[in-house]
């Protein structure tokens, strides 16, 4: 069932390509990664080597995306199997100094006792001045019923003639009803909750492929979330995307 979505993601991916030279200029994206961890907001969902692909098709400022998690050991009782699906709706809009985003995401889970689906709205902010300072705002409209905020920013230096070295640090803040459903903390109060620093290398193959190498360092800096999750975690994994 799982790899039946992603083929037909990608097989509506080219139909609306093809079909859309009327109505503009439609972009075509897919990655996937290997990843050494599947970590998310400050804490392992898996804590061993998963595969992470997606596929977005833009148009416009709107966009649609599908992203898909794949175990490759027994850690969930799920191994090898696509175990997570998340669908999103996003559209954004462009100014000279900076961009407004809007969106849903729907989280899927597949085998997973008590993983339950559950919808996000977002609402997100990116400036285009140096460092790229950026917010964005969750919502959750469902199970979780909590909002978590994440600010970041991120810069990119020249490293080689043909590739440079893309550096990112975001910080997380969680409200109570978001920290006690997502970390599932009785008692756990909002608050500040997560910080990553995140590093990133591009190197391009031809016109649409590049790989990129990536490494994370992830800490948890709630108090209450140190006494329960790995105070900080270290994650290592390569991509490769192409662009159409």
């Amino acid at each position: 069932m799982r790899i039946r979505v992603m083929v037909g993601a990608v097989l509506l991916a080219g139909a609306v390509s093809s079909a859309a030279g009327a109505v503009g200029p439609v972009d075509v994206s897919a990655d996937l990664a290997f990843m050494s961890k599947y970590t998310w907001r400050g804490m392992a969902f898996n804590d061993e080597p998963v595969m992470q692909s997606s596929v977005t098709v833009g148009l416009g400022g709107f966009s649609a995306n599908v992203w898909t998690n794949m175990d490759f050991t027994d850690y969930n009782g799920t191994e090898y199997e696509f175990n997570e699906v998340d669908y999103t709706l996003d559209y954004t809009l462009e100014f000279p100094l900076f961009s407004v985003s809007l969106g849903a995401m729907r989280y899927t889970y597949s085998g997973i006792p008590g993983w339950d689906p559950t919808t996000e709205l977002y609402l997100g902010l990116e400036s285009g001045i140096p460092g790229s300072p950026a917010l964005m705002v969750y919502q959750d409209v469902d199970n979780g019923e909590g909002t978590y905020l994440e600010a970041g920013v991120a810069q990119s230096f020249p490293v080689a003639p043909f590739a440079s070295l893309e550096v990112s640090a975001m910080l997380g803040w969680g409200s109570g009803v978001h920290n006690r459903y997502m970390y599932e903390v009785a008692g756990m109060n909002g608050g500040l909750t997560d910080v990553s620093l995140n590093f990133g290398l591009p190197i391009g193959i031809g016109e649409i492929v590049s790989v990129t190498p990536t490494a994370s360092i992830i800490s948890v800096i709630n108090s209450d979330l140190r006494r329960d999750f790995d105070k900080s975690l270290i994650v290592f994994g390569i991509s490769a995307s192409a662009g159409f």
